[in-house]
């Protein structure tokens, strides 16, 4: 019977011209005179007569018939060949020579052996290499029929053909009986391949396919009317899509086609099991709609699963996304996960695996369930025997059946080995991690998946075993924003929570684009829960608590791998969380006046709201200051040693058992030098706490005794050197010392050689030493050698960049990264071989940058050799000579005169603890390239190096902040701040600083007149293109004029507040005013000095500073730019050559605040206020490849004002 399921019939597809019993003409041997046919006619008629008419029953009638064909073919094959041959010959003759057995059989009783033939199970198993005689001669009984009646073994005799038509109908079993009481009985509501395909007969099954292929490539050029009604489809189908049809049929009595009654039984035997691989060389079979698969899935069939993926076809059009969710939802959950009781109802209705899929009536149960077998028919008389007794009587041993226990998990295997990586979807990896499925997840986890949102997926599942696993695999996901995918749509995400606005119901359902797409951190997940009514929202008191194991994998992880207190504050603010003490500061304690021990033990014993002090169990770092500068330290080499020093370990105490500390990332002491605390209780503290970079100021400290925990765990360490060999063999010892595998995860060693315990020349070669024990090492660069004092001095240069933090907290952001971008190896070559550093010469009273050396730092002098002629400036870290024209120049110690930004930046030698592998300026000395005094009064000149007055070196300073890689042109015009300055010196410096075609003068100083002279200089300098700025007078209406800075060819700068308020009020007009009140400019040692300036000078010197960085940026992101500029403009006029000045003005335009008077916002540079947000991490690049690209600079350079886009 050839129908579809459902109700729908097909139309008839018909393979062959078929021609039945009576017309079918010579049998293909000659009978066998006398021979078998004559027995098995006569066998036949007389189980007819014994038969009462009344209650026939053909097909019982030809069971023996049956048995006896079996009998006899089966003793041939035993006899040999010969035998086997005769006797197929008169069976042949027997069932098809219709003129020497008329009317005895038909197709109605050849379709009834054939029947029979379905339902006789083989003998040997599927696996056996020896095939059964009985087998054997199943087989060929069988393919007598098959050969010559195809259509025989896929025909229901019942089956109602009213519709084909009376010639076609001519060619059905019912058509052709000779004998209508045929179908009064006993009718069978199948065909002999679904019969065959029940009973798992794979001797059967192929001899119908093999006939059917063979018949169906025969019809390929026969037309439908004339073939058989199972083989005619409305159109001209090549071969395999006849066999497709006829193989995916369903029988009548089930309506299931031979797939599914094959997987039928709960169980699904070996012999079954090989029947499926016969029906399976045709895989189309199990196309849509046949549902087998799908069936087999559910019920956690492996074997049938498996087979079915061994074909390619079905691998690539079963092995889904949706399937692989299917088997996860089938899994026992053998270890539930902690969920919200707020959203386990909502997760329980939206996940509803157990609910009808539209199977039929009567379809398998559950993987686990028990299923009734089907795979004998029950006629009159019969009983049911139980399932157990069915599956035992297959021959299946109960020890070799399927364990219907692991189907589930071992069906995932095998989906996820035919897998590809597009069958990964965001909601299979959901599935998984919401299942805890660690053991699934071990085999997906080698694709080449999306990582950057799975950890924030299993803290929102609040899965605390994939939350570890993650964080160990991916750990900069912790600070990393992601969305995390909505189960339930693949490919879309969970909305966040609408903000509300507190105005009614309409403000909590406001939910905008941009927040529905929002990215979070994944200890946000944490403290937020989805509900299914509204969606991801913030815990409230009614809520569950956060999962406190994750939180403590999540913060602990999250403070590891932020850089700075800044970027960790942000994520743990923008996560929600309840922030505890991050870290324990006592590095800027006063230990100069105050003991540390008697600080430890008041802090050990207060009492008074102790809560309001808690820290989370781990901690950033711990710092101590120095426990050796007190005023009355009597611990000294000279007097014995009566106690023993434990203020840090007290402090340390105080932590774990009071505050619950238990990790200490970074642990910094700057302990005596004399009795300083126990070393092998060092190290048992370090290792309790886990510390991972250990810098403990311990004189030759032995790392021999750190455990081997710290020894694994340590990232980075610290040492301290008294110039002892023996101690720097030690730590270099490749067999047991830093460089073993016991410290595998060392990354930076910092060794302070202590300049204090030797001469300078023992210093060096100390320092020298170490760098040779460095050599054989494949890892040279982990080791940084430096030089220090044990404590530091009590005046010292300010460093640039905590100038820059202290003064532009929010503009030092992008330019710490500008500064590492320009100078690190990420930088593209062509920009870094072609940049220019801007030269800025600043006019002024000099400069003073020396370092003050530690007490007893520089030893007794020693003669010099003979013809020894080199003068060095002691401390300046620079050799020294003067041009023609009197200016002294400075060469850094790099030798880098090329103007180009070096691989490592010059580094004076004055920085107290800075390694020698370090090379980036931090001190103004190392940034100037020239300095020349125009001070010569009475003969004597005024040295520009040695100034009398911090003015002039603070501006330096401001300015050298700004801009990190700027070069510094010093031209000294005064002694004072405030008089001597004339329009003559200032001429003379602007024609010097003109000649040095420098970009940017920087003249924070004004002057009640001017000279010829003056203005000549200043108009050559503004031809030449070169940006001035100056200082509007500080002395309110009382001088009306104020120079250079009333004329027009300069910027003049005023000094405001914060709020933009001028702090004196001017009638000169002015370019710009810049926030000047109460700036870290830091202090200069060796002179009278403030920390904190104000006024139009700092104004000045910061938009200098600004000034350069805009040159500075444009010049780094556009090399080859100016050249060809300047090529361009070659044959201009000289006023066309101003490119440098209408960039800096334009640029500096686009920082003014709206409305206020020319008030420059040092948040707007390179519009980083609208790219970046507050606390979060800035990228100089992406500024630079926005704000400073080619469009916008040539717009400057036009003239024209910049509108940045958002």
């Amino acid at each position: 019977m050839a129908t579809f399921t459902g109700t729908q019939q097909l139309p008839p597809k018909s393979p062959i011209v078929f021609q039945m019993s009576g017309s079918i003409g010579n049998s293909m041997m000659a009978p066998n005179k006398g021979g078998r046919g004559e027995d098995y006619k006569t066998k036949w008629i007389e189980s007819q007569k014994d038969s009462n008419s009344s209650t026939a029953r053909p097909f019982l009638a030809t069971d023996p018939l049956f048995t006896s064909m079996m009998d006899e073919v089966k003793k041939a094959i035993m006899t040999g060949d010969d035998t086997r041959k005769v006797v197929v010959r008169d069976l042949d003759s027997f069932l098809y020579d219709v003129e020497k057995h008329k009317g005895t059989v038909d197709s109605c009783i050849r379709w009834m052996i054939l029947y029979h033939a379905a339902e006789k199970l083989p003998v040997a198993p599927p696996d056996s290499i020896l095939e059964s005689f009985e087998d054997e001669a199943l087989r060929e009984v069988v393919k007598i029929i098959a050969e010559r009646e195809p259509h025989l073994s896929f025909e229901d005799p019942n089956h109602d053909w009213r519709n084909v038509g009376s010639k076609a109908l001519k060619h059905t079993i019912k058509g052709q009986c000779k004998k209508k009481d045929h179908w009064n009985v006993d009718k069978k509501r199948t065909t002999p391949f679904h019969r065959a395909a029940s009973q798992g007969n794979f001797i059967v099954i192929p001899v119908m396919i093999s006939s059917l292929k063979l018949h169906c490539e025969k019809l390929a050029n026969v037309e439908p009317l004339k073939r058989h009604p199972l083989f005619r489809p409305p159109h001209k189908d090549p071969p395999i899509q006849l066999i497709t049809h006829v193989l995916s049929s369903e029988e009548y009595e089930r309506r299931s086609t031979a797939l599914k009654l094959v997987t039928w039984d709960a169980v699904v035997t070996p012999a079954m099991l090989k029947t499926l691989t016969e029906l399976l060389e045709y895989p189309e079979i199990a196309f849509d709609p046949d549902t087998t698969f799908t069936d087999s899935l559910s019920a956690g069939k492996v074997n049938v699963v498996e087979e079915f993926l061994k074909k390619p076809k079905l691998a690539q059009k079963f092995v889904t996304a949706e399937n692989i969710i299917k088997a996860l939802d089938a899994r026992p959950r053998v270890h539930p996960i902690e969920m919200d009781s707020s959203s386990s109802a909502g997760d329980a209705e939206e996940y509803d695996h157990d609910a009808p899929t539209g199977a039929r009536p009567g379809s398998p149960p559950s993987w686990h369930g028990e299923a009734p077998s089907h795979r004998r028919e029950l006629g009159d008389g019969d009983s049911a025997k139980d399932d157990d007794e069915d599956i035992e009587g297959d021959g299946q041993p109960p020890d070799q059946q399927e364990n219907v226990v692991d189907g589930p998990t071992e069906i995932l295997r095998i989906l996820l080995r035919y897998a590809e990586k597009d069958d990964y979807t965001p909601g299979v990896i959901h599935k998984i991690v919401q299942l805890d499925a660690m053991d699934i997840w071990e085999m997906v986890s080698d694709q080449e998946l999306d990582t950057s949102w799975l950890l924030h997926l299993a803290v929102s599942h609040h899965n605390l075993q994939f939350v570890k696993h993650f964080i160990k695999k991916y750990p900069e996901s912790v600070i990393s924003k992601a969305q995390v995918h909505d189960p339930l749509w693949p490919h879309a995400v969970l909305k966040p929570p609408p903000k509300t606005t507190g105005v009614g119901n309409d403000a909590a359902s406001q939910n905008t684009e941009e927040e529905s797409t929002e990215k979070h951190y994944p200890l946000w997940y944490n403290n937020s829960i989805r509900k299914p009514s509204s969606g991801w929202t913030k815990r409230t008191a009614d809520d569950p608590e956060p999962h406190a194991g994750i939180r403590r994998e999540l913060v602990m992880e999250t403070i590891k791998r932020t850089e700075t207190m800044q970027k960790l504050l942000e994520i743990l603010e923008g996560s929600e969380e309840r922030i505890k003490e991050l870290c324990f500061e006592l590095s800027q304690f006063n230990s100069k006046s105050h003991r540390v021990r008697d600080f430890a033990h008041s802090l050990i014993l207060h009492q008074e709201h102790q809560d309001l002090l808690s820290y989370e169990e781990t901690i950033k770092y711990a710092r101590f200051p120095a426990l050796d500068i007190h005023s009355d330290n009597t611990n000294t080499i000279a007097l014995p040693i009566r106690d023993e020093h434990t203020e840090v370990f007290d402090i340390l105490d105080w932590l774990y058992q009071t505050k619950h500390v238990r990790t200490i990332l970074e642990l910094k002491v700057l302990d005596r030098l004399i009795n300083p605390h126990n070393e092998l209780d060092i190290a048992q503290y370090v290792e309790d706490f886990g510390v991972e970079v250990l810098d403990w100021r311990f004189l030759d400290m032995s790392v021999s005794v750190l455990k081997e925990g710290t020894k694994k765990r340590l990232r980075g360490l610290h040492l301290y050197s008294s110039g002892k060999r023996a101690a720097i063999s030690h730590w270099l010892n490749k067999e047991d010392g830093l460089p073993s595998k016991a410290f595998e995860n060392l990354q930076f060693v910092w060794i302070h050689v202590i300049q204090d315990l030797m001469t300078k020349e023992q210093c060096t070669a100390t320092r020298s030493y170490i760098k040779n024990k460095l050599k054989d090492f494949k890892k040279k660069d982990w080791v940084v050698p430096s030089a220090r004092p044990w404590n530091p001095t009590s005046e010292r240069l300010p460093s640039l960049e905590d100038i820059a933090q202290r003064a532009f907290p929010k503009l030092s952001r992008f330019i710490l990264s500008y500064r590492d971008y320009a100078t690190g190896s990420t930088i593209p070559k062509d920009k870094k071989a072609g940049h220019r550093p801007t030269k800025v010469a600043i006019i002024d009273n000099g400069i003073m940058s020396m370092t003050p050396a530690p007490p007893n730092a520089i030893p007794g002098s020693k003669p010099r050799r003979p013809g020894t002629r080199t003068r060095e400036v002691k401390g300046a870290g620079e050799s020294t000579s003067k041009t023609k024209d009197g200016t002294t120049t400075g060469r850094s110690r790099s030798g880098n005169q090329s103007g180009t930004i070096p691989d490592t930046a010059s580094k004076p030698n004055d920085d107290e603890g800075q390694a020698d592998g370090d090379k980036r300026p931090r001190t103004l000395w190392s940034r100037v390239q020239r300095g020349r005094s125009f001070v010569d009064d009475e003969g004597q000149v005024s040295p520009w190096m040695f100034a009398s007055d911090p003015h002039g070196t603070q501006m330096a300073n401001l300015i050298c902040a700004i801009d990190p890689l700027c070069e510094i042109y010093v031209a000294k015009v005064t002694d004072s701040n405030k008089y001597g300055i004339t329009p003559q010196r200032v001429a003379k410096a602007i024609t010097w600083a003109t000649d040095n075609d420098v970009d940017i003068i920087s003249m924070s100083f004004s002057m009640v007149e001017t000279s010829p002279e003056l203005d000549k200089a200043i108009t050559r300098a503004f031809t030449k293109g070169i940006v001035m700025m100056c200082s509007n007078h500080d002395e309110g209406s009382v001088a009306s004029k104020a120079y250079p800075a009333s004329d027009e060819l300069t910027h003049a700068i005023a000094a405001c507040d914060e709020y933009g308020a001028l702090l004196r009020e001017t009638e000169d007009k002015y370019a710009y005013k810049v926030h000047a009140l109460n700036i870290a400019a830091g202090s200069v040692p060796f002179l009278d000095s403030s920390e904190r300036v104000s006024g139009s000078s700092v104004a000045t010197a910061i938009a200098s500073g600004l000034s350069s960085l805009i040159l500075s940026c444009v010049r780094l992101n556009n090399p080859g730019w100016e050249q060809s500029l300047r090529s361009n403009v070659s044959n201009t006029k000289e006023d066309e050559k101003r490119y440098r000045h209408k960039l800096v003005t334009k640029y500096l335009d686009a920082m003014v605040v709206p409305d206020s008077k020319s008030y420059l916002s040092l948040e707007k540079f390179g519009n980083m206020n609208v790219r970046f947000k507050d606390g979060e991490h800035m990228n100089a690049q992406t500024i630079l490849e926005d704000a400073f690209k080619r469009h916008y600079v040539d717009l400057a350079t036009e003239g024209k004002d910049l509108k940045f886009g958002g």
